[in-house]
Order: structure tokens, then sequence, then C-alpha cells
């Protein structure tokens, strides 16, 4: 079943709800890769002669170097993106210990 603005993002069945339609114990659907719009972040970066070094004001403890421009500004992508997986882990791991349900949804504002 397909929304008004396309297929779904994220489905997840509990194992009830999976096995009474004979699925396997756990079904999560994720979209394909690049389907989610575009996120920006501000940095910082800082020039030094070691090279330069950038951070993510936004998002504490994320922070990244390099020799060239480029090479930092590459690196606090790949440490942005890294950042929030673990952050995502970590209200998922909290969420499931205090016996909650842990779901994703995209919202457009």
């Amino acid at each position: 079943m397909f929304g008004p603005t396309g297929p779904p993002l994220l489905i997840r069945m509990d194992f009830q709800a999976t096995e009474r339609l004979g699925l396997p114990g756990k079904l999560d659907l994720l979209p394909p890769r690049g389907y989610f719009p575009v996120m920006q972040y501000h940095v910082v970066l800082v020039e030094s002669v070691e090279g330069f070094a950038v951070s993510c004001p936004a998002l504490p403890g994320c922070h990244s170097q390099g020799a060239t421009r480029e090479e930092a500004l590459a690196g606090i992508r790949d440490a942005i993106q890294l950042w929030l997986e673990v952050a995502e882990e970590d209200v998922r791991r909290e969420a499931e210990a205090e016996g909650a349900r842990f779901t994703r949804e995209l919202v457009t504002i």
C-alpha cells in the first residue's frame, strides 16, 4: 500500500502480527539508500599549520580533521553520519530497556 507521497519509509511489525501473517518473527522494510531528503548541518573549520580541524556545533563531540579543507569536510560528513547512527542506536537501546517500542517516522514541516 502506498501513501500520498510514495512508498512507506519503514514498516515494523511485532512478532504476533508477523506470526498471524505467516512472516518471519521480525519484519523491517527500509527505504533504498538516498531516499531520505538531504540533511544540512553548519560546521566550523579552523585552519592551522597542521591542516584543518572541523566540528559540528549541533552535535556535541562531533569533530574531524584533515590535511586539506576537502579532507576535513569529507571527514566531518562521515563523523556526522556515524554520530547520528550511534544516537539512534542509543535511543533504541534505552527505549527497549524501558519496555518501549521504537519506530521511525518521517515528518515534514
